[in-house]
């Protein structure tokens, strides 16, 4: 849910430039602190190059409760707008659960655990030298010690 203080003044600055290319029909139709509080708030900072206006997902969240709470004529219109934003909220939880699924999470540890045990019981052998090979070799150690 978007929240007046989440916004930040960028985001007043991208309603504000829809809300002036909407037009005077449209700004009307809202209460004029809004307009006024959307004005203030506007970035004077941040600006746009050209026509294009580059808007964020809060900003066309914010536009579109102003559509639903001031510009839909109808109950209908106002019906269809919440089915969309129904449909919406369904989509996006469906994306989440399936990126965030707790069952896949499991499945995704057991298949790390079950090649971890694979690993594990891949053996490397060593090769260790037999006692008497070591006692002979010790034996040659000295001998060419004593010789240089």
């Amino acid at each position: 849910m978007i929240t007046m203080a989440k916004l930040t003044n960028e985001t007043y600055l991208e309603i504000y430039q829809v809300l002036n290319k909407l037009g005077d029909n449209y700004i009307d139709k809202l209460p004029k602190n809004l307009y006024y509080l959307i004005q203030d708030k506007a970035s004077v900072v941040y600006t746009q190059n050209g026509n294009d206006i580059k808007i964020t997902k809060e900003a066309m969240a914010f536009i579109a409760l102003l559509h639903y709470n001031y510009w839909c004529n109808s109950e209908a219109e106002k019906e269809r707008l919440n089915s969309i934003f129904k449909q919406n909220e369904k989509n996006a939880n469906r994306e989440l659960r399936e990126k965030y699924n707790p069952d896949d999470i499991f499945k995704n540890k057991q298949e790390i655990k079950n090649k971890e045990l694979t690993k594990e019981k891949s053996l490397i052998v060593v090769q260790e030298e037999k006692w008497y090979n070591k006692i002979i070799n010790f034996i040659k150690n000295i001998f060419r010690k004593e010789t240089i």
